[in-house]
């Protein structure tokens, strides 16, 4: 797949300078929790390792600009993950779980994996339903181990994670989670999709912001029911011509009303 470096760095740049997020959800933490659906409510069946660095999201994901599909993404040295359209060229849409002068995360310490999360993992006001699994999201997990401080790059340290979990062909939710160690001072997590980017400082509390999609339009994520709400559509105007003739009819027949009672007298 071809990737654009210059695409890279432009990007970081662009969440570097995107507005602070000051959301924080009241989530359930993914991070160090098992893989067992019947009992935590998620299942990563396809685990995918550091090797390779690039894959596909198998459903619809709507960023607001091209058609509304499943995702192809790189994972670029930095660790960011980058999407990219069918042919491979990077379409500047990408998910920083962390980058900044202080954060380092190399990229062979980030494992993805498809898989499916119980809707109360996602909404704290739904009852969970861990062991119905049809009741459970398409989702994918982004997995970054050994987040380090720049200056002590072999350091055992943290676990940070990204979820996008799919609620319906034109909405999903994207997650953020952190482990429960020490936050590495400096880091900077955010996005950059379709028309949207947000970015947030650490240090970061154990569960980190949340983002509605819907009709490629983000938002902070509040509910499953109001993430997935049909868009409002609005009527389209009038054109000025149509009008002008309606009006031209409702006057022509007031007149010929006003003159067929005239002849009536």
């Amino acid at each position: 797949m071809k990737t654009k470096v210059v695409g890279w760095i432009v990007s970081v740049l662009l969440v570097s300078c995107g507005a602070l997020s000051s959301a924080q959800a009241g989530m359930a933490i993914l991070v160090d929790q098992g893989d067992n659906y019947a009992s935590d409510g998620q299942r990563w069946p396809l685990i995918v390792p550091p090797v390779p660095l690039f894959g596909s999201i198998s459903f619809p994901l709507d960023f607001g600009s091209g058609p509304v599909t499943g995702r192809f993404f790189v994972i670029d040295p930095r660790g960011q993950v980058r999407f990219t359209d069918s042919s491979g060229v990077d379409t500047g849409d990408f998910i920083s779980v962390l980058f900044g002068s202080s954060a380092y995360t190399p990229q062979n310490n980030i494992s993805h994996a498809l898989g499916a999360l119980d809707p109360s993992l996602i909404d704290s006001t739904l009852a969970p339903a861990f062991n119905d699994f049809s009741k459970h999201l398409n989702a994918y997990r982004f997995l970054f181990n050994f987040v380090c401080p720049s200056s002590t790059p072999t350091c055992s340290g943290l676990q940070f994670e990204a979820v996008l979990a799919q609620l319906t062909d034109e909405a999903f939710v994207l997650q953020f989670n952190y482990g429960t160690n020490d936050p590495v001072p400096g880091a900077t997590a955010g996005f950059h999709i379709g028309a949207n980017t947000a970015s947030f400082p650490g240090p970061y509390s154990n569960v980190g912001p949340d983002y509605c999609f819907n009709h490629g339009v983000a938002s902070t994520f509040k509910t499953i029911a109001a993430c997935s709400a049909a868009a409002a559509v609005l009527p389209e105007p009038v054109p000025l011509w149509l009008l002008a003739g309606g009006l031209a009819l409702l006057a022509a027949s007031r007149t010929r009303r006003r003159g067929a009672n005239l002849r009536t007298h």
